[in-house]
C-alpha cells in the first residue's frame, strides 16, 4: 500500500490488515515493532495476539527515530520488568552503524533481554559477543537483500549457537508473509553456503526461538503441557513433518487455533468454530472454502472504497 493510499485508510484498518496477514500465514502471536502508544488502542480488538510486554528503541545511533526515551532507559525498563528490549542494529556498513555492538556493550545494554533486528554488519567478533551475552537476533533476509543485496552471517550465528528468529520486516521491503520468508531464507542460505538449512531449524526459528527471545517461552512456542493451546495444522505434503510446514502456503492450512479457539481453517471445521462461539465469516482462498474469525472480506471492501479502486494485497489472498 503506497503512501497516498495509506493516508486514505484508518490506522485501525491498517492494523486489521496486518492481523490478517499473520492469520493467513498461520501466525497467532506477533510483535509489532512500534511504540506502545501506536498499537495499544487496537491490540484488544485484533483477531490475533500481539505481544504487549516489550520496550524498544528504533536504533542505537544518530539515525534513531526517537521511539521511546533512548536505548539506555528503555533497556533498563526491560530489565526491571523482565521484558525484551528490541532495537534495529547494524543495518548498514557505515562506521557508526557498524559500531552497534560496541555501543550497546559500552552502555551495559547487551544481554539476554536484547533482541536485535537485521545485524547485517556483524563481524565475527560481534557474533561471539552476542553469543556470550545471550542476546537474540531477528533475521529478515528478504528485506536485507532488497535493501542492501546482502544479509547477515547467518551460518556463523547458528554455528555460534546464537538464538535466531525469522522476521518479515515491512511488506514494502520484505516477504508477503512468514511462510514466504521461511522459504526465501532457505534459498538464500543455499545460495550463500552451497548447503541446506534444515527444515526443523527453520521451524524452530519461527516457534521456539522467538518465544525465547520475547521471554514468553513459558506461555507459547511449543506444544506442551502448561502452554497456550496455539496450534497450526497443515496439509501433509512431505513425509517429513518439518518439510511439510516449510512447504505450506495459505491454502494448505487446515486449522489455526489460538488459545484453544479456532481462528482460521477449512470450511469442514465449521462445527469447531460454532462450538467455541467464534464470530466468523466464510471466504474463498485460491479455490478453497475457508472460515476465518472476523470479516476480512468486509475489511477489504472498506479499504477499496477508501482508496477509490479495487486494491489487491498479496498477503490478503481472498478470491474475487
Amino acid at each position: 500500500m503506497v503512501k497516498v493510499e495509506r493516508a486514505r485508510t484508518s490506522v485501525e484498518e491498517r492494523y486489521f490488515l496486518s492481523a490478517y496477514k499473520n492469520i493467513f500465514s498461520g501466525v497467532v502471536t506477533a510483535n509489532d515493532h512500534f511504540p506502545h502508544e501506536w498499537n495499544e488502542p487496537f491490540i484488544p480488538r485484533l483477531p490475533m495476539r500481539l505481544i504487549r510486554n516489550y520496550t524498544l528503541s528504533h536504533a542505537c545511533s544518530s539515525f534513531d527515530l526517537k521511539w521511546g526515551d533512548g536505548f539506555e532507559i528503555e533497556h533498563a525498563r526491560a530489565v526491571k520488568s523482565g521484558f525484551p528490549f528490541i532495537t534495529h542494529l547494524e543495518e548498514g556498513f557505515d562506521p557508526e552503524t557498524q559500531a552497534g555492538i560496541e555501543t550497546l556493550e559500552a552502555a551495559g545494554c547487551l544481554d539476554d533481554h536484547t533482541v536485535m533486528i537485521h545485524c547485517i554488519g556483524f563481524s565475527d567478533e560481534d557474533i561471539q559477543k552476542v553469543r556470550r551475552a545471550g542476546a537474540h537476533v531477528s533475521w529478515c533476509a528478504n528485506s536485507n537483500v532488497f535493501m542492501f543485496n546482502v544479509t547477515c552471517k547467518i551460518k556463523k550465528m547458528l554455528e555460534a549457537d546464537v538464538n535466531v528468529a525469522i522476521g518479515t520486516d515491512s511488506t514494502a521491503t520484505g516477504s508477503i508473509n512468514i511462510l514466504e520468508e521461511m522459504r526465501y531464507d532457505r534459498e538464500v542460505y543455499r545460495r550463500m553456503y552451497g548447503e541446506d538449512l534444515p527444515a526443523k531449524t527453520i521451524v524452530n526459528m519461527v516457534t521456539v526461538n522467538p518465544a525465547k527471545a520475547f521471554r514468553i517461552q513459558k506461555e507459547t512456542g511449543t506444544l506442551s503441557e502448561g502452554r497456550l493451546a496455539d496450534v497450526l495444522v497443515v496439509r501433509q505434503q512431505k513425509d517429513d513433518p518439518w518439510e511439510s510446514l516449510v512447504a505450506a502456503r495459505t491454502e494448505d492450512i487446515e486449522l489455526l487455533v489460538q488459545d484453544g479457539s479456532p481462528i482460521f481453517g477449512d470450511a469442514s471445521r465449521e462445527e469447531l468454530f460454532a462450538g467455541r462461539g467464534v464470530a466468523y465469516t466464510k471466504v474463498a482462498i485460491r479455490g478453497r472454502h475457508m472460515l476465518v474469525k472476523g470479516d476480512p472480506a468486509g475489511l477489504m471492501e472498506r479499504v477499496r472504497k477508501a482508496v477509490g479502486f479495487r486494491k489487491v494485497l498479496d498477503f490478503i489472498p481472498l478470491d474475487p
